[in-house]
């Protein structure tokens, strides 16, 4: 593994909370086993073995998390799969001592790569340069002879000569011109409606709704009592609503468990909520199913060693 920066606004850029928690410390890892162009092999089983030797995460599945927020691309060249860390040279320094990639760029993959929406927690974005090339996007670097993909319409250079006169477009029509339907109004269920009542700070109510629909049912009401914990908080300390965070982003999971036992901070001597998360993952298997018993008699020794007294 090779040393990377980490710039401050890794941590606050909202897109990549969106991520949980295992995605967000996961990428800063695939950064110090890529090489200089930001390039790695992507092998789960072994970046795992790198980043997570003690952990029991499914990497796979947390690779496509970042993919499909546009941190990381996967790609394939000659059946041998890749990962193209997005805005990497833009963010990254490579010791002058490194070896040269050997790995393709993923502007040799079959399918063509789109511009990259996130950065690493900057708002000046930038596509990944060789990825979107138009020299490396053309039909006969991406389509084997045997396949046939459809390429989109381009309208010919106005500056050179085509074989016919292009007609100019006609405005559209009255008919064709039709006003778009307002957008249906959204349901919200009857629990998320408590949630909402009770949150200190009620923006993008739909956005957080789709974040809501994605948490398991039995979980709403251990959410509900989280959010009831951070809105009280908020309210002991007096904080600036600037600074309390979006509904959307406390409803991701690894954000709202820190919550459900009280503030994150717990008394000299007490279990945090941050101890109390990993003791809980420690005792969840793959299936989200959590063995009680074991987390609370686990809970419970750790305040014993450190004299704090049980409520009767």
């Amino acid at each position: 593994m090779r040393a990377r920066d980490i710039k401050p606004g890794f941590f606050k850029n909202e897109e990549l909370a969106e991520c949980s928690l295992a995605a967000r410390l996961l990428f800063p890892g695939l950064w110090m086993l890529a090489d200089r162009e930001g390039r790695l092999e992507d092998r789960p089983k072994r970046i795992k073995g790198e980043i997570f030797p003690y952990d029991a995460f499914d990497i796979d599945a947390l690779l496509d998390e970042l993919a499909q927020h546009g941190f990381i691309q996967r790609y394939a060249v000659n059946d041998v799969k890749y990962i193209q860390i997005m805005n990497f040279l833009k963010h990254q320094r490579p010791h002058n001592n490194e070896t040269q990639s050997v790995i393709p760029p993923c502007s040799e993959a079959l399918s063509t790569i789109a511009e990259s929406a996130f950065d690493h927690g900057e708002k000046d974005l930038q596509p990944c340069d060789e990825a979107l090339r138009s020299s490396s996007l053309s039909p006969s670097s991406l389509s084997p002879p045997s396949l046939s993909i459809a390429q989109p319409a381009v309208a010919p250079d106005m500056d050179e000569p085509t074989a016919e006169p292009m007609e100019p477009q006609k405005p559209p029509s009255e008919k064709t011109a039709r006003p778009k339907k307002p957008p249906e109004p959204v349901e919200y269920s009857e629990a998320f409606e408590r949630l909402w009542a009770i949150y200190p700070r009620r923006v993008d109510k739909q956005r957080a709704f789709e974040v809501w629909q994605r948490i398991r049912a039995p979980d709403h009401e251990r959410v509900i009592t989280a959010a009831r914990n951070y809105a009280a908080e908020m309210r002991r300390v007096q904080k600036d609503p600037e600074f309390i965070l979006y509904p959307k982003t406390f409803l991701n999971k690894n954000t709202w468990e820190e919550w459900e036992h009280g503030s994150p901070e717990a008394d000299v001597g007490g279990v945090t909520n941050a101890e109390k998360a990993a003791i809980i993952a420690k005792y969840t298997d793959e299936e989200g199913q959590r063995d009680d018993r074991s987390i609370l008699r686990e809970i419970r020794a750790i305040e014993r060693e450190r004299g704090v007294k049980q409520a009767v």
